[in-house]
């Protein structure tokens, strides 16, 4: 399960008990598909397994204020089994 949101983050297989999460400038989306910010709180409530990994994708546009919200979000939801993604910068 894959989405193009996040073009600077690397790809990653995300198993089916993973919760996955992108960030780009604009949108954000849980699972691949995009939501609205402000559901960010109830999606994330909807998920009984506190103790599932989140695999959280960030474009490197994404300003740190929304990487905080998403953060707390996280945090008030009880869900802390977290991993950034990132691309790695190659020397050229």
């Amino acid at each position: 399960m894959h989405t193009k949101l996040c073009s600077s983050a690397i790809e990653l297989e995300v198993e089916f008990k993973d919760v996955s999460i992108e960030l780009s400038k604009n949108n954000i989306a849980i699972f691949g598909k995009i939501i609205d910010p402000n559901e960010l709180n109830k999606k994330l409530a909807l998920i009984k397994n506190k103790k599932r990994n989140v695999i959280l994708r960030i474009d490197e546009n994404v300003q740190y204020k929304k990487i905080v919200k998403v953060l707390d979000a996280l945090k008030t939801n009880d869900l802390n089994n977290l991993s950034l993604v990132t691309k790695v910068k190659t020397q050229e």
